[in-house]
């Protein structure tokens, strides 16, 4: 473990504070500001291409920065932020999930690399292209670093450190297309400004923290791969689905097109940022294992705790509402509200979200599943890949 002092020292210090206890108000008030400056500045980047640089420039920037860009953002991402957030338990250490985003970060530079090489696109193009999923890759790193603040309670920090790289990143960017007009120019002064403040506001901060831990075991990183690949498919694929008009478009039309489109389609892709910015702080809070909750607890609320309790998220739903679930349940079994949910105990560290919370979250859910499962199949001679229906027929 890092035995280093708890009284951060230099600029971390700025950023960390005194190393007084974190309230639960300053995790709140820098995650909204963090995660609203992201989502804003994703929102106005590519009108301010257009307005600055041209239609056909807005097109390259809108496809590189919110759809190949992005894309690539999520394979380094690997869909295993709610992982790392919810491991309270520190089944992994900080070096085990740094280790595997080290590798998936370095695959998907050279997967954006072979992209733009093979794609046929202009020098200037092309260039645009790679360093937006370099930019990305960068954000995806620092992501690693903001999910181990959170788990380890200071949220403040995650906020602190969006909010501060993108207001450093889109000053640098902005400012260099507004005196230059070279959309290229404008790229590179972006990635190095990514770069910095991912150094400043991320490494340089985590590394005056207590309790982190740089050691990787021996064949964690690719245990925790096999925990995550089925993460990594859902958000690759998932995002695929929500861009495909985007690559349909950049590969058969104008670039000024793609940036009309992109214009129009923007209201989505920051609903889509706000919901994950608004959900995702529960979700350390959620990860409450069951030896928190007090024996006397579980003894006199069998049917609510335990770790056979037959209680689900569908039966509760269907007991607010007096009916019957009218959809099959699924194949992967009941959803299990977490134990004690509604209610705070004095002797918990952690207070769990209420009901309704929690429902809303497990309708959303049970309506992604419902929509197609895809199952993967080892038998031989069977598809990789196929989908069932609800009630379980292919």
């Amino acid at each position: 473990m890092n035995n280093r002092p708890k009284t951060p020292h230099g600029f971390a210090r700025l950023i960390i504070g005194d190393g007084s206890a974190v309230s639960e108000q300053k995790n709140i008030i820098w995650n909204m500001i963090g995660s609203f400056l992201y989502a804003f500045a994703s929102m106005v980047l590519s009108i301010a291409v257009v307005q600055l640089a041209g239609e056909d420039a807005g097109g390259v920037f809108t496809f590189a920065f919110t759809t190949f860009g992005q894309h690539m953002f999520m394979a380094a991402y690997f869909g295993i932020r709610p992982f790392q957030i919810t491991d309270t338990g520190e089944k992994y250490t900080f070096g085990d999930y740094l280790g595997l985003r080290l590798i998936t970060c370095g695959l998907a530079i050279l997967v954006g690399f072979g992209y733009v090489f093979v794609s046929g696109y202009t020098f200037e193009k092309a260039a645009v292209v790679f360093l937006m999923v370099v930019y990305k890759v960068i954000d995806a790193l620092a992501d690693t670093y903001e999910a181990e603040f959170q788990r380890s309670g200071r949220l403040y920090l995650t906020g602190k450190s969006n909010a501060f790289r993108t207001i450093l990143s889109v000053t640098c960017f902005l400012g260099s297309l507004a005196v230059t007009g070279e959309l290229l120019t404008a790229s590179i002064w972006a990635v190095g400004a990514q770069f910095m403040g991912f150094s400043l506001f991320d490494f340089l901060v985590i590394r005056e923290l207590p309790n982190v831990t740089w050691k990787s075991g021996r064949g964690k990183k690719f245990q925790l791969f096999r925990d995550n690949i089925l993460l990594f498919f859902s958000v690759v694929l998932d995002f695929y689905i929500f861009s495909a008009s985007k690559y349909a478009i950049e590969a058969h039309m104008a670039d000024r097109d793609l940036a009309v489109y992109g214009a129009i389609f923007m209201p989505t892709s920051v609903i889509n940022l706000v919901a994950g910015f608004v959900i995702r702080p529960y979700l350390t809070k959620l990860a409450v294992p069951l030896k928190s909750i007090p024996e006397d607890h579980q003894e006199s609320c069998p049917d609510h705790c335990g770790a056979d309790s037959p209680r689900s998220g569908r039966r509760m739903a269907a007991r607010h509402s007096g009916d019957q679930p009218a959809v099959p349940e699924p194949a992967g079994g009941a959803f299990h509200l977490p134990c004690g949910t509604g209610t705070h105990h004095p002797r918990r560290s952690t207070e769990c979200v209420h009901e309704p919370v929690l429902l809303f979250a497990h309708n959303y859910a049970e309506t992604e599943v419902h929509h197609s499962w895809i199952c993967f199949r080892q038998c031989a001679g069977g598809p990789f890949l196929r989908l069932v229906c609800p009630d379980g027929r292919d």
